[in-house]
């Protein structure tokens, strides 16, 4: 394991422990991509699925089952991606934005690099397994010290619950954070 604890208002490094070990950031990768996503992406654009999108995801890993030609918004898939760790959000949101997911980690490691990590290498936008993905505490803390003064950013990374209305293929969704630390 690893940990990081950094102080934003006096910008100092409170505690690090194994702050500079390359580890697998698994689900931590939705933070920069959806970072990403809010300065570069408009929350209004009605987001068509392509089923190539779609189709890198695992079935069995988290998802809110987007279907092919299925139209949300973008606002609403960083809800399923960020409140239901949604990987086909993710890959959606990437080949929206960047007309590929290999493009878009592309944009994620220079934008890595443009920030000051120094220990990370991004190869998807989820986070799902791959032995040349891995960050450090260190590096993740640079990304989100940074992410965190984006507004939009913050109103989807703190988010607990949402609902999606029904789509031209799906009923309506309700989505609930798994993350013990945001509910209550």
């Amino acid at each position: 394991g690893a940990a990081i604890l950094y102080e934003m208002n006096s910008d100092s490094l409170v505690y690090a422990w194994n702050a500079d070990v390359q580890m697998h950031p698994a689900s931590l990768v939705k933070i920069m991509t959806c970072l990403i996503a809010v300065e570069q992406g408009v929350m209004s654009d009605a987001v068509t699925i392509r089923q190539e999108a779609i189709e890198s995801i695992p079935s069995d890993a988290a998802n809110v089952s987007l279907k092919a030609d299925e139209v949300l918004t973008m606002e609403q898939l960083l809800y399923c991606m960020m409140i239901s760790s949604a990987n086909d959000a993710a890959a959606v949101i990437a080949d929206h934005i960047a007309g590929s997911q290999e493009a878009f980690v592309q944009m994620m490691n220079a934008y890595a690099v443009e920030l000051g990590c120094t220990s990370t290498n991004f190869t998807n936008v989820h986070g799902l397994y791959n032995s040349n993905q891995y960050s450090t505490a260190r590096d993740m803390a640079k990304i989100l010290k940074h992410a965190v003064q984006n507004e939009l950013f913050c109103e989807f990374f703190g988010r607990e619950y949402y609902t999606i209305e029904a789509t031209n293929m799906s009923d309506i969704r309700f989505l609930l954070t798994s993350n013990y630390l945001l509910s209550k």
